[in-house]
């Protein structure tokens, strides 16, 4: 969220606090409006506005983000070494990247004898793929969930740097509309059914969806929705009849960020409230 560490993040109850943060923006928004409430704790929609005309609003908030990889972050987080692990004697300085769902407690574990038994093969580099290669290193690796692993810097310091998955995407989309097309695949995907049809189930006058990125995400579609409102969607948004507003803000961002809301009037910038 808006000026928050992937530490802050992923050492609390990320949901949690994803939640409270909808809740602050969208009562931000309404200003003298009407009054906004946290109803994430029971089975109704994540929150209610009760504008002061009367109307009715819904909404329900939805994170783009892999489990597996949200507990892999969580797990780094409780080590005295984030994505840092110490290996023996002069192993050098090694990188290995993460396929999702990696068990982060036997990679600190079992790591430095792994990489101490490649060392005596005379390997620096070792690719694994999921049936290959065959033997007890590719056994072991595939276990610790290790997609690639290498040494960078023989007389380095001894530790190993791991990396979480990646979704790619690393190029920025010259067209903004790509957010819609986000939110559109988003919102299509089974995973996120309920966001839309615990709404859909009720009656009210404005039904809210509120997305952040996250695991899920490509790093394009963060970055635009980092840069609101200098580059903003144009074209209208293909959703659910019934959803009024949807709300899309990125997952890590400075203080003065903003998050993107469509409406059936086009898009606008809100910036976002402070954090704290």
């Amino acid at each position: 969220m808006a000026n928050m560490t992937k530490n802050d993040l992923y050492a609390r109850n990320p949901s949690r606090d994803l939640e409270k943060f909808a809740v602050a923006t969208v009562t931000a928004w309404i200003e003298d409006r009407g009054a906004v409430f946290d109803t994430s704790d029971g089975h109704d929609p994540d929150f209610r506005i009760e504008y002061y005309d009367g109307r009715l609003g819904l909404g329900e908030v939805g994170w783009h983000e892999d489990s597996a990889i949200r507990e892999m972050w969580a797990n780094t987080f409780r080590r005295p070494r984030h994505q840092v692990i110490d290996l023996h004697g002069d192993a050098g300085t090694w990188s290995l990247g993460l396929v999702a769902g990696a068990n982060i407690k036997a990679l600190y574990r079992d790591l430095p004898s792994f990489v101490d038994e490649l060392i005596s093969n005379g390997t620096d580099r070792f690719d694994v793929y999921q049936q290959w290669p065959r033997g007890p290193v590719g056994d072991t690796a595939r276990r610790l969930g290790i997609e690639y692993i290498a040494r960078y810097d023989p007389l380095g310091e001894s530790v190993a740097i791991y990396f979480m998955p990646s979704q790619g995407g690393a190029l920025i989309p010259a067209d903004s509309d790509a957010v819609a097309s986000w939110i559109e695949s988003v919102l299509d995907d089974p995973r996120y059914a309920d966001t839309t049809e615990k709404l859909l189930a009720r009656e009210a006058d404005e039904r809210h969806v509120f997305l952040m990125t996250g695991s899920l995400t490509e790093f394009g579609i963060e970055e635009l929705l980092r840069r609101a409102p200098d580059g903003l969607p144009t074209r209208q948004l293909h959703v659910r009849t019934g959803i009024t507003h949807v709300w899309s803000m990125p997952q890590f961002a400075a203080p003065e960020a903003f998050a993107t809301l469509w409406t059936a009037r086009g898009w606008a910038a809100v910036p976002l409230p402070d954090p704290s």
